[in-house]
């Protein structure tokens, strides 16, 4: 006589056992056991093993989301290094070389007193009205 004929369900124990489970080594009855990838199992076992699946995927979801944060925070980075960098190479090298403030800008925006006259340097009215013109 076989070990299953004189075994009984782990659950019911009035009931004779007709599967051992492989997972946990129990013994069920046919109620208490169920078919899952080929093999006989019980419904803990079946439990443990799509616990143990979800713990798997939420694993590689989350590495996989911090990856992806990595990457992003990578390339904003990237993109604020180029842009400060772009900006750095539109400022002329005379600057660089303190030679910005001795080229003569002065000159193109206050010309000197002898260019212009009295009326051309005097700020320019508020108003619309014409300048009285001065006689002669």
């Amino acid at each position: 006589m076989s070990i299953l004929a004189r075994q009984r369900c782990f659950n019911h124990g009035e009931r004779e056992a007709a599967v051992c489970c492989p997972e946990c080594g129990r013994f069920f009855c046919r109620e208490c056991a169920t078919e899952h990838s080929g093999k006989m199992l019980c419904a803990p076992c079946i439990r443990r093993r799509a616990v143990r699946k979800e713990q798997r995927g939420s694993r590689w979801a989350g590495g996989a989301a911090r990856m992806l944060l990595s990457a992003a925070a990578l390339c904003l980075a990237w993109l604020c290094f180029y842009l400060v960098g772009h900006g750095l190479l539109l400022i002329p090298s005379e600057f660089h070389k303190g030679e910005f403030w001795s080229t003569g800008w002065e000159e193109e925006y206050h010309p000197s007193d002898s260019d212009h006259t009295e009326e051309d340097r005097s700020p320019p009215e508020a108003s619309d009205a014409p300048k009285p013109e001065a006689e002669s």
